[in-house]
């Protein structure tokens, strides 16, 4: 068994420790890393996600006002500040998260993912260290749990994403969806895993690539990008190429078939929609 595989099975039922701080000890530390999540109907979820970030200075959360779970009210029994608003795009809604944050250092989450206890060790080291100090933000490495399967090889096999950064030399996109940080310099990956609860099936996982397609669709638009025939024929085929033999996506049994396949589909819809788009605009301006 490999370390990875130790983080994955064993490090889950030990996320929450009977050592956090209470409310009040934590609002008189200074503020020097805060991590800031965004929700919308995750009762399931959230409550490990928050308890895995306890180890920084305060939590942020907002809450999409259409939630109609217990997911508010969770996050107000875990987090020090929850601000319920209107969905206004991924980026733009954890940048407000942000902005409600004080401290010089943001950690951000998705409420489907949980800080592995190796991964919290290593962001604690690397903002209070030191060490490092011409380093703006780092990478972590995701592993993703999708219809059942812990995926370790294909696209997601190699997940990295940035998401620890000093707000002073760094800023999160507002893209309304594949939001990035855009940073100076290297972004070093730290030990252990995010781990992330991906869709355990495939109607949720559809539903999901049906808005995300979409919303890519329109990000691409509105920056002027345009679609072509090679868009929707050659990038498909070569995705699922990329996601499946070259990233060796078969390793990862049946689901890694579905998920190359589905990520080709992904790149076909994407482009697919953002010709209907130019061709929507082409009518409306005639």
């Amino acid at each position: 068994m490999s370390h990875d595989d130790r983080v994955v099975v064993d490090s889950r039922p030990n996320m929450v420790t009977n050592s956090e701080p209470d409310p009040a000890s934590r609002s008189r530390a200074p503020i020097t890393l805060s991590a800031v999540l965004v929700a919308k109907n995750a009762a399931a979820t959230i409550a490990k996600a928050i308890r895995a970030v306890r180890f920084c200075d305060e939590i942020v959360v907002i809450v999409d006002q259409e939630s109609t779970d217990e997911t508010e009210a969770i996050a107000r029994r875990y987090a020090d500040q929850v601000d319920l608003r209107p969905w206004m795009g991924y980026g733009p809604t954890k940048r407000a998260a942000i902005d409600l944050a004080r401290g010089r250092w943001i950690l951000i989450i998705d409420s489907d993912e949980e800080v592995s206890p190796e991964l919290a060790v290593a962001i604690s080291e690397a903002i209070r260290n030191g060490k490092d100090a011409d380093i703006a933000a780092y990478a972590l490495r995701r592993r993703t749990r999708y219809l059942g399967r812990w995926m370790k090889h294909g696209d997601w096999g190699r997940d990295r994403v940035v998401r620890l950064f000093d707000r002073t030399r760094a800023e999160l996109s507002d893209d309304p969806v594949h939001e990035s940080v855009h940073a100076p310099g290297d972004t070093p990956a730290l030990h252990g895993l995010l781990l992330h609860e991906g869709d355990q099936t495939l109607p949720s996982y559809l539903a999901r690539l049906d808005r995300y397609t979409t919303l890519a669709a329109q990000s691409l638009f509105d920056k002027g990008r345009r679609s072509s025939w090679l868009s929707i024929t050659v990038r498909p085929a070569f995705k699922f190429i990329q996601a499946y033999i070259l990233r060796m996506g078969f390793l990862d049994g049946w689901q890694g078939l579905v998920l190359a396949f589905y990520s080709s589909v992904y790149v076909f819809t994407k482009y697919a929609k953002l010709m209907q788009l130019e061709r929507d605009h082409i009518t409306s301006s005639k």
